[in-house]
């Protein structure tokens, strides 16, 4: 679309925090509960250097009475020999949390943080000393533990723990899965599960998938690995996914980071971020919270769509939106608007380039120009009369030169609009006196039942 001289929209939206809404985050992953699972091979390679460990994630549990062998494993790394570190749906109410060091000895923990069919933040972290389980950034409970990981060699897995050939597959759904090789603070905890987890200042972030592929609930068909959006991490390999509906796909997610929908318009910038964005898609920006946290905002962006179409009928120009908001301007002057020339119908009276600027939501645009090369008056017999003098400061006289019928002579401005009208029957010559009207160009038309005349006048 034309970017206007006279009228050119710029529609630049500051979003600040407070003006936001938290919604749903866009994706997650659902589970069948069957054989889906997310692997990461040799995933426990991530944690054998560090200073500890970090599991984090948002679960939503369907499973209503696990048990052997139908425990749900959510997510994590496990050998039963020398590399435990994972989170396991253990009873309809509780989870069991396990930290095993690479020389077999293993420290649990088992607590009711579970409600059935309910989104729930966890992290577990081993700082070296102490194996910590957070719920929705609150710690829950922890137990003293001692020793590392040094086998690199065992799978991170989401969706499935196993037990010797048994698999316990996760019915329900994740979202925000994450892994680190330091064991993260409770502040910092807190901020995850509030706001999500800020990429560029993430020190230890080995994995993290948002799980925000795809379509919510629709066919995802193509889709087999589950990307990673840690600096450097490994994308998931995504197996026994039907990818398609409400189970075993991607769905709607958890409550993690803060979105924002917002439409842009034709010619326009948005300020996100620091930076002026112009294209439809997906951006991220990181604010401070008054809690100190990291805030992630996720903005959607659209475009709106202005209906600039124009239909030309010989020298009548028609907007084809329907709206509220006209305004006809003059390409060959600069885009100057035309004073009156505000309705959805324009009859320009000079020849020239023409467009409209319309009004469709919040969005201003303009149509491109089109060219008008004959006016209908101009196609009328100017020989039928006299008109003098055609540059005027009140009167013109009109001099009858073969008509012989009755005339309606009109006066028009430049946008076309009447603002004169007189009834002048069989005459030879008349005076029109127009020192009321301001200053400008006019059209004088002489209208009969057969014949007509047009003329330019300007009244100084």
């Amino acid at each position: 679309m034309l970017i206007k001289q006279y009228l050119k929209h710029l529609f630049t939206f500051l979003l600040l925090l407070g003006s936001l809404e938290t919604y749903a985050q866009n994706n997650a992953l659902a589970l069948d509960g069957i054989d889906d699972a997310v692997t990461v091979s040799g995933g426990s390679g991530l944690i054998t250097t560090g200073t500890g460990i970090t599991l984090t994630t948002w679960v939503y549990p369907t499973n209503p009475a696990p048990s052997f062998p139908n425990f749900d494993g959510i997510a994590g790394i496990r050998n039963n020999t020398d590399a435990d570190f994972y989170i396991l749906h253990f009873t309809p109410t509780s989870v069991e949390a396990r930290f095993r060091n690479s020389t077999g000895v293993n420290y649990d923990i088992v607590a009711p943080v579970i409600t059935l069919n309910t989104w729930v933040h966890l992290a577990l972290t081993y700082d070296g000393t102490t194996l910590s389980l957070y719920k929705n950034g609150i710690l829950n409970a922890s137990v003293p533990a001692s020793g590392n990981i040094s086998n690199s060699l065992v799978d991170f897995l989401v969706g499935n723990q196993i037990f010797g050939i048994t698999s316990y597959w996760l019915a329900g759904r994740v979202d925000e899965v994450s892994l680190w090789n330091r064991a993260l603070q409770a502040s910092e905890l807190a901020c995850i599960a509030a706001d999500g987890i800020d990429t560029t200042n993430a020190t230890g972030l080995k994995l993290y998938y948002r799980c925000n592929q795809g379509v919510a609930a629709g066919n995802n068909a193509g889709i087999t690995t589950l990307l990673n959006s840690a600096p450097g991490g490994t994308n998931g390999f995504l197996s026994g996914f039907a990818m398609n509906g409400t189970a075993s796909n991607f769905v709607a997610g958890a409550a993690a980071i803060t979105t924002v929908t917002q439409f842009i318009c034709p010619d326009s910038l948005l300020l996100f971020n620091g930076q002026f964005v112009t294209a439809p898609g997906t951006y991220y920006d990181t604010l401070s919270t008054a809690a100190g946290c990291d805030s992630i905002i996720q903005l959607n962006l659209f475009a709106l769509t202005v209906n600039t179409g124009v239909t030309q009928n010989g020298s009548s120009l028609t907007a084809n939106h329907t709206g509220t908001y006209y305004q006809w301007v003059d390409c060959n002057n600069n885009f100057a608007p035309i004073s009156g020339a505000t309705a959805k119908t324009f009859n320009p009276t000079v020849p020239g380039s023409y467009a409209v600027i319309v009004l469709q939501g919040s969005c201003y645009d303009t149509s491109s120009c089109y060219t008008v090369s004959a006016i209908g008056v101009e196609e009328l017999n100017p020989a039928l009369f006299s008109v003098y003098p055609t540059v005027t400061t009140g009167e013109v006289n009109i001099r009858a030169q073969g008509a012989n019928e009755p005339f309606t002579l009109y006066i028009n401005d430049l946008s076309g609009r009447r603002v004169l009208e007189q009834f002048l029957d069989r005459f030879d010559q008349h005076t029109l006196d127009i020192s009321a009207l301001p200053q400008g160009y006019y059209t004088l038309e002489l209208r009969g039942r057969n014949q007509g005349a047009a003329y330019r006048l300007l009244k100084q």
